[in-house]
């Protein structure tokens, strides 16, 4: 079941800077950020979300970009 009543979806650069925002309304990243192909590497993404129950969960890890 889906337990997850709303998100909020952060994707960073190796410098820090915010690639991709995304909630249930933008579901993915094509890899583009301000109209440029991003190269292909490590990326960071913090993902926050409310539980249906209520509770407000954090995770983050590394995504790999390939082509």
């Amino acid at each position: 079941g889906n337990n997850v009543s709303s998100f909020d979806l952060r994707i960073f650069n190796r410098w820090g800077e915010l690639v991709f925002q995304g909630n249930a309304n933008q579901l993915g990243w094509n890899g583009i950020f301000e109209g440029k192909v991003q190269p292909i590497g490590s990326y960071v993404y913090v993902l926050q979300y409310l539980s249906t129950s209520g509770a407000e969960q954090v995770m983050q890890g590394n995504i790999t970009l390939v082509r």
